[in-house]
């Protein structure tokens, strides 16, 4: 599903929606198309919503954009200025800095709030980071911390594109950025088709909670049954938190208990361990318990790194990793300490290259396209 990109919708005679066309655009998938039906369709696209309403024609004809694309910066160090605390800095009108502990002496700060016109799908596959986004967070940092950060610190930059609700007609509102609410909105369009914009992070089981229940109500209106009255979300814990889990409380407890149980056990580094916990949480048991199969899958990918082999392993087949950027990015943070994972680029593809049956022209291609979205994105001091 990462990679089924909508290429059309389908309609009946009377101009409901009744399904997507689309092509699978996985490094294996040669852009096969399928089409699917459904009673009930949800357009959840983020910053590709209004390039995806391009498709619905009585959308495209009410012309008005439903999202305003905003773009936002983050710069990563190693310093443990924040003592692995998340701090919240005001320094503007409607302005707030964050600085959030990323790993043990890493932290991430951000962000800045710009416009980002998108015209093209293509337009976010690369968000570039410019001089002048650095300066910028460079200056706030200055102003809360004086002196300490200086742009050679900086190990990774990353910027996104947050799909915030437009405003006003065709983003004509006269309100700034950062003056946009990131509360998330649902509609239903004259086709039938679903719609959710806005939102943040922190609130996305929130906004799934009502965009489910919205679905309920609609297939209950039509006569359908269902298996669900209403969503659960709020009664599940996230996959791989521990049932009993009061955060953050019992968080280095816990921590510090299943580091020593799995050392016992594995009798891999507490180091690493704790890595494991961090990032799996309950899975972490899953990773190890690969790693003590032996072949090397316990060794670290790479040096003075606490990810391990097993992790490559573990991402192929549980986890719907399909290609290096997949990995370095999206899997791990690899992506955002030393080096930004071009150090271990050629030996994690060898690795996942043999759990998904690349071809040598494959994993060359993936490489590639690895250092080409870094040097896209931010090279700095990789």
């Amino acid at each position: 599903i990462n990679y089924a990109e909508v290429i059309a919708f389908g309609f009946d005679k009377t101009g409901t929606m009744t399904g997507v066309r689309f092509r699978d655009t996985a490094p294996d998938g040669k852009d096969r198309e399928y089409s699917v039906t459904a009673d009930e369709l949800v357009c959840a696209a983020g910053p590709y919503t209004d390039l995806v309403l391009g498709l619905d024609r009585r959308a495209a004809e009410d012309g008005r954009r439903l999202i305003r694309p905003s773009k936002g910066v983050h710069l990563v160090f190693r310093k443990s200025v924040t003592r692995g605390k998340a701090v919240v800095v005001p320094v503007g009108r409607n302005i707030l800095t964050f600085l959030v502990p990323l790993m043990d002496d890493y932290v991430m700060m951000g962000t800045t709030d710009t416009d980002y016109p998108v015209r093209d799908y293509h337009d976010l596959d690369f968000i570039p980071v410019t001089e002048e986004d650095v300066r910028y967070n460079l200056d706030v940092l200055d102003i809360i911390f004086p002196r300490v950060f200086k742009k050679h610190d900086i190990l990774a930059c990353y910027s996104g594109v947050r799909p915030l609700a437009n405003p006003g007609q065709n983003g004509a509102s006269g309100i700034s950025e950062s003056d946009t609410s990131r509360t998330h909105g649902i509609r239903r369009l004259k086709s039938g088709l679903w719609v959710i914009t806005g939102g943040k992070f922190t609130t996305f089981r929130l906004m799934a909670e009502q965009m489910t229940d919205s679905i309920l109500n609609a297939l209950r209106e039509k006569g359908l049954k269902s298996g669900a009255r209403i969503c659960s979300t709020a009664d599940k814990t996230l996959h791989g938190c521990p049932e009993s889990f009061t955060f953050p409380e019992e968080r280095n407890r816990w921590l510090e208990e299943g580091a020593g149980s799995l050392e016992k056990r594995s009798g891999l580094p507490r180091e690493i361990l704790r890595h494991l916990l961090e990032s799996y949480g309950s899975c972490a048991e899953n990773v190890v318990s690969l790693a003590e199969g032996g072949s090397g899958l316990g060794q670290p990918v790479g040096s003075d790194r606490t990810w391990i082999m097993a992790e490559i392993k573990y991402a192929a087949e549980r986890e719907m990793c399909l290609t290096l950027s997949d990995f370095l990015v999206r899997r791990t943070q690899l992506r955002f300490v030393e080096h930004q994972g071009l150090d271990v680029a050629e030996k994690t593809a060898d690795a996942l290259g043999n759990y998904l049956d690349w071809s040598p022209d494959m994993k060359t291609k993936q490489i590639d396209e690895y250092c080409n979205y870094i040097e896209k994105v931010w090279r700095g001091n990789a």
